[in-house]
């Protein structure tokens, strides 16, 4: 596989749900090791926020196309009270580089894209045993964030990170 090219961030139309879907349904299953997620009946994972991401303004969903090829999505949440830090942030509420392209600099890459997108205060969380997901946002939020600064606190099995962009 070539590695030359920037990943892109492309916007999800309602017509490409059922694509957003099945990936995202990828990111759910891989999520399930550190979470108490469990399958419905149906066979998939259940996110009560996922319409949402049509039809919310402060939500805005994004594939990422590497080379033209889905690698991944972003989805986040823009402007909202974070109840960790008890400030007004900006979100990456889901975050997923599917395997095939990991270690690359793509996640990195998309990551800097939405901060520059939409500068400002923001926060994310990890799980706690997700050890390549910590490393990887200590990693890139101390290249990118203000001064390199950023704060965690740990609640419960998650570590929530809260940093400026921009």
């Amino acid at each position: 596989m070539t590695h030359k090219n920037t990943p892109r961030l492309v916007t999800v139309p309602l017509d490409d749900k059922p694509i957003m879907h099945r990936v995202f349904q990828l990111y759910l299953y891989e999520l399930s090791i550190y979470s108490d997620d469990e399958i419905n009946a149906q066979g998939t994972f259940d996110y009560p926020y996922f319409d949402a991401y049509w039809t919310a303004d402060n939500r805005k969903l994004f594939l990422i196309r590497y080379n033209e090829t889905l690698a991944g999505f972003v989805m986040l949440r823009l402007k909202i009270e974070d109840t960790v830090f008890n400030r007004q942030v900006n979100s990456i509420a889901e975050f997923f580089v599917m395997n095939r392209y990991r270690r690359y600099g793509i996640g990195e890459s998309v990551a800097q894209q939405c901060w520059s997108r939409y500068p400002g205060r923001w926060s994310l969380m990890a799980y706690t045993e997700n050890l390549p997901a910590v490393a990887f946002w200590q990693k890139t939020i101390s290249a990118y964030a203000q001064s390199g600064q950023y704060e965690t606190k740990t609640i419960d099995d998650k570590i929530h990170f809260y940093f400026t962009a921009g």
